[in-house]
């Protein structure tokens, strides 16, 4: 918990220089905020990192395949891809842009997950027919 408070200390500090270089500089506080953008997602990879190992090591415990969480992993990156693109665009000011990025997320994350559906699918059909 420590280093997310130094992340949390960090994007603090950076928004009020952000704010500082807008009035005189706009395109140099844009690139502020993509560094601190960029160091704060280089943070949470390592936590994703975690996380992974556990749904792995959850998903031998239960005895589900392991291509079964590939869907789950492009799911959760895309959504974070998308959510962070779409507040730096906002950012820009061009609103109606971020709301496009959203919303092919949202799109792109449920084809991402269309394996994982038809695997299902595949297992509730393997059940009825049984």
């Amino acid at each position: 918990m420590d280093a997310f408070t130094q992340v949390c200390a960090v994007g603090l500090l950076g928004s009020i220089c952000v704010l500082l270089l807008k009035k005189g500089a706009p395109e140099l506080g844009f690139l502020l905020s993509l560094l601190i953008a960029a160091g704060a997602a280089l943070f949470g990879l390592r936590l994703l990192t975690e996380l992974f190992d556990f749904f792995q090591s959850a998903a031998q415990m239960a005895g589900l395949p392991a291509e079964w969480l590939s869907p789950v992993y492009k799911t959760v990156g895309i959504s974070i891809m998308s959510r962070l693109s779409a507040d730096l665009i906002r950012d820009t000011g061009q609103i109606g842009a971020a709301g496009a990025v959203e919303i092919a997320g949202v799109l792109a994350a449920i084809v991402a997950a269309l394996p994982l559906l038809r695997a299902m699918l595949a297992l509730l059909s393997g059940m009825t027919d049984g």
